[in-house]
Formats: structure tokens, sequence, C-alpha cells
């Protein structure tokens, strides 16, 4: 069997389908409002502009991860299109409490990695990472606070929707199933 037809360690294509999917969907919604920022048409802080330029590339890994994991632990082979549409609605939610913490994680990581590519002692790098971690905190709250809610308008409807697709197709033609035989 070709090596792209084999599983990884034990996650299946409907598995990574769906991850795709969400991840597709939460690009979607994280890029709807991208053209507002520039007049600033939704009354945000600078701070929560930058971030929104950010927060795509954060929603689309959070998306794939939440989706792969939703996918495997919820969902069966036998499952019905309304419970895709409530798996998609969880999706939704994991993306969207993913998202901020990534954002986070980022900005405790990127003085980390500039160190050790600088060649700067450990010292210097560990007191530097407790100098961004109010900064971290601070991202965080931002990106929950602004980011959240206006993508998570968009993102839980069209996430149930797209479950209730994938599973409609799966229960109505049979794709993906074993034969019984």
């Amino acid at each position: 069997m070709s090596s792209w037809r084999q599983n990884i360690d034990g996650v299946s294509h409907r598995e990574i389908g769906a991850g795709v999917v969400a991840a597709v969907t939460a690009l979607i919604a994280s890029l709807i409002y991208l053209p507002t920022l520039k007049t600033n048409s939704l009354g945000l802080s600078f701070d929560a502009r930058y971030w929104f330029g950010y927060a795509p590339q954060f929603a689309l890994l959070a998306g794939l991860v939440v989706g792969v994991v939703v996918w495997r632990w919820i969902m069966s082979p036998a499952s019905t299109p309304k419970q895709g549409a409530i798996a998609g609605i969880v999706t939704a939610l994991g993306t969207i409490v993913l998202v901020p913490i990534l954002a986070g994680v980022y900005v405790l990581l990127f003085p980390l990695l500039l160190g050790i590519v600088a060649g700067d002692e450990w010292g210097y790098i560990l007191h530097l990472i407790s100098a961004y971690v109010p900064e971290s905190v601070r991202v965080t709250r931002t990106v929950a606070v602004s980011w959240s809610p206006l993508v998570g308008v968009v993102l839980i409807p069209l996430n149930a929707f797209t479950g209730w697709i994938f599973q409609y197709r799966r229960h109505r033609t049979g794709w993906g199933t074993k034969p019984t035989c």
C-alpha cells in the first residue's frame, strides 16, 4: 500500500478531513473582518487591530487541531448529521478558546527563539521571558475580548453547517464506512 494512504498514528482520513474543514472555516471566519481594520469601523484599539492581523494563522492551526481531536473523540462512522452539527459547534468553541492561548504562547516563545538564534546566555533569555509574561497575558486577554466574540458570531454557525453537511454526506451515501461483508 502507498505510504500516503496509511494512517498517521492511528488518525483516520475522516478525522484529518474534518480537521482540514474546521481549519478552513476558522480561517475564513477570521479573514472576514480584515477589510474592516483599515477603516476601524468596529472601533477596536490599535493592539486589537494588530492581533486581528495575526489571528488567522492561529485560527488555522487551532481549527486543524481542534477539528481532528473533536472528530476523533466525539464522532463515530454511524453518527447522524445532527451530531455532526453539534461536533461543529464544539469545534468552533474550542477554536475560539485556543486562538487567544496560541497568541499568548507566541508572545512568550518569541524572545526565547530570538535569544537562541542570537546566541544569548540562558540567564538573559530567562530574564527576558519573565519580562514578557505580563505582555503575554495582555495579548491573550486582548485577543479573547476583541477577536473571539466577533469571529465566534460567524464561526459557530459556519462550523455547525459544515459539520452537518460532513455527516449528512457520510450518512446518506455511506461514504467512508466499511462494507459489512
